[in-house]
């Protein structure tokens, strides 16, 4: 957070918000790799189900935890962390069900014969991202250290960027 340059007036509530969404993050990569095997699958109602579930379980416990019990940033981060592990039982639950992990081959990979194609593109891709989170850092801390109307402008340019990347 120092790295970011977060105003000292809110670096408390902010080291406390991120270290309990940090607990989210196993369940937000669990969640993210279910989602792969379903779209794989041909099935996109079934995560969106599951999305939808946890954004409501977000949205009850974000007003029961700050609306209700008065606990802010910390409340509104525990209702987060909870509607995550929410969402990842819930679609680990639809992915153990359709018999989807039963079928994956634990133990049984030939790492050398099935990663040799893949590592021919790792290393240019792996400096590609790792360029662009750099430059995309850069200037995340170029905006912060400009102050809070600033960065929020430059958030907002850059997911307008991304929506016209992405629309075309």
């Amino acid at each position: 957070l120092g790295w970011l340059k977060t105003p000292t007036e809110v670096m408390g509530v902010a080291a406390e918000f991120t270290k309990i969404r940090a607990l989210g993050m196993p369940a937000a990569y669990l969640t993210t790799a279910a989602y792969a095997i379903l779209v794989s699958r041909k099935d996109t109602t079934s995560p969106l189900a599951c999305v939808c579930l946890a954004a409501s379980v977000n949205v009850v416990l974000d007003w029961i935890a700050v609306a209700y019990f008065g606990m802010g940033a910390s409340g509104a981060a525990w209702a987060t962390t909870v509607a995550l592990w929410v969402g990842c039982f819930a679609i680990l639950n639809v992915v153990n069900d359709r018999g989807y992990a039963k079928h994956f081959p634990w133990g049984t990979l030939k790492w050398k014969e099935q990663l040799a194609p893949v590592m021919v593109f790792f290393g240019p891709i792996t400096f590609l991202v790792f360029a662009l989170l750099s430059i995309y850092t850069a200037l995340i801390l170029f905006a912060n250290s400009l102050g809070v109307t600033v960065s929020a402008a430059h958030r907002i340019a850059g997911n307008v960027f991304a929506v016209a990347v992405l629309c075309g």
